[in-house]
Formats: C-alpha cells, structure tokens, sequence
C-alpha cells in the first residue's frame, strides 16, 4: 500500500490521468491503491445519458457500462499506477482488449457502486486484472477477467 501521506494525492493523480472524461467516465474516486489492487466508487445520480432509454419507467444501469466502469478502475487507472511506480510511458491509452464478466444483480438510480481490482499481471504494456463491483450494501452486481493494452494514439 502506498504511504498515506502520498495516498490521496497519489489517487488524484491516477484519476487526473485516465483519459475518460465526463459524460463517460464511471469513476468518482479512488479509495484505495496498490501495486496489485485498487478500489474506486461511482454514484448512479440517474442523471447518466443512458437512462432514458434503458429502460423507461424501470431504470437500470446498463451491463456494457457496469464493464467500462470495471476497466477504468481495473485496467486503466491500475494501469496509469503500475506505469507511475515503474517509470513506464504515461503517454499511452490503454485501450480495452478482452471482456468475461458475469452479471448477478441490476444497479438502479441512486446506488453507490464499488469497484475492485486486482492485477493478474502486467507485462509487455500489457495488464490483466480479475474485477468485481458491489454495492455499498456488499450485494455483488459483476465478476470477471478484463485487459488492456497501452497504445499510443
């Protein structure tokens, strides 16, 4: 774990450093940063441009943006870290390169997610992570494998 005098400075940086920006970006905050782990939050306002069409009089967040948010945190911002601690080339995007994630539960308006991830590895530009959201609740709403590769653009 990173010192807590450098640590939420350390998150700010990882966060200012993810290419996603608003109106597609799942992350509000990272919490908690390793070498091999990290947690982020996001809070579904329902204010998010794909309510009104997913799905009227029932929303609910949609699965393909439930898996960006675990790659931003997991594979993006995990990786912006590693490439941080080891001196890497912060100018590449990490762009999205392999999905498997199960869904268990859906996420309306309103719901304080967690999302968490944990290195399998990083090597050649290259990471893997195993990657899970909750809710504040502890209720699980996906587990998978996602990677990335960073690239320069």
């Amino acid at each position: 774990m990173i010192s807590d005098s450098a640590d939420r400075i350390t998150r700010n940086k990882v966060l200012d450093s993810m290419p996603q920006k608003d109106p597609f970006r799942f992350v509000d905050e990272i919490v908690e940063l390793s070498a091999d782990y990290i947690v982020g939050t996001y809070t579904v306002t329902g204010k998010e441009f794909f309510f009104p069409g997913h799905f009227p009089g029932n929303p609910t967040m949609p699965g393909v943006i439930l898996i960006e948010a675990m790659a931003q945190v997991s594979v993006v911002a995990l990786g912006i870290y590693e490439l941080m601690i080891t001196g890497g080339d912060l100018e590449k995007v990490t762009l999205f390169t392999e999905c498997d994630v199960e869904f268990f539960s859906v996420v309306p308006p309103g719901t304080r997610i967690m999302i968490h991830g944990k290195k399998i590895y990083f090597r050649r530009g290259k990471i893997k992570c195993r990657a899970w959201i909750t809710m504040n609740n502890g209720t699980l709403v996906a587990s998978g494998h996602l990677a990335g590769v960073g690239v320069n653009i």
